[in-house]
């Protein structure tokens, strides 16, 4: 079953007009290695620690929260905190 992040995640490309014949969710695990031995062709996450390594070995990009989003808003409070 989906969780709520890769829901999120397929909702948005087909509201996109995008449709992929695979997708891998891993969950917080370091994403780079797994990447280059599948030999990815794109990558999308929602957190910059995970960006980093990736865009190293395959092109990457970020998926955005809505401003308005409980799951931004609180990152913005934890931003915030440092």
């Amino acid at each position: 079953m989906l969780n709520s992040p890769d829901l999120r995640v397929i909702k948005t490309l087909r509201h996109w007009g995008v449709y992929v014949d695979e997708a891998f969710f891993l969950g917080g695990i370091e994403k780079s290695k797994i990447l280059k031995s599948f030999k990815a062709h794109i990558f999308f996450d929602d957190q910059d620690v995970h960006l980093k390594t990736s865009s190293l070995v395959v092109p990457s990009g970020k998926v955005l929260y809505p401003s308005y989003s409980p799951l931004n808003l609180h990152n913005k409070s934890l931003e915030r905190n440092i």
